[in-house]
């Protein structure tokens, strides 16, 4: 459908969180955004001196050793039509981020934080249906907001 349509699109992204380590991954918690951005936002949003609001509500469970576990991020906001065209117009990218929280066996808290900018052209079709539609998406690591503790 075109983009003169009223309506933008919620988006969600199912992910995988992986155990790699040697012991098992107490008190997991996992919380992050989807948002259209700029270069510029994104690298300023992202630098160590940001401030950012506190995203996820901790929820108790374990991840053994070698053990996947799904997880999913919804954006906290809907993407607007006119961000929707200036994705297509590559105006902005796509960045999914977040954090997975976790404490080892050792009592020592663990963290990892993620950010990924969508590589390719967004899909035009499913957005402006109504309709909740799964488009898989190729991500490419982004320069910023990924470390582990």
């Amino acid at each position: 459908p075109p983009l003169d349509r009223k309506e933008g699109a919620r988006l969600s992204l199912e992910f995988k969180m992986v155990n790699g380590g040697q012991t098992p991954g107490y008190d997991c918690m996992h919380a992050g955004n989807i948002a259209a951005m700029t270069d510029q936002k994104a690298e300023k949003y992202f630098s160590p001196t940001a401030e950012h609001p506190t995203i996820g509500q901790r929820v108790s469970s374990v991840i053994h050793i070698g053990e996947e576990k799904d997880g999913e991020i919804t954006a906290h906001q809907d993407l607007t039509v006119v961000e929707l065209v200036e994705l297509r117009q590559k105006k902005k990218k796509l960045y999914i981020f977040g954090f997975v929280e976790y404490r080892d066996t050792f009592n020592v808290q663990r963290r990892t934080e993620f950010c990924y900018t969508m590589a390719g052209d967004l899909i035009e079709r499913p957005f402006g249906t109504g309709v909740a539609v799964e488009i898989p998406m190729e991500w490419q690591l982004a320069p910023f907001h990924n470390e582990a503790t």
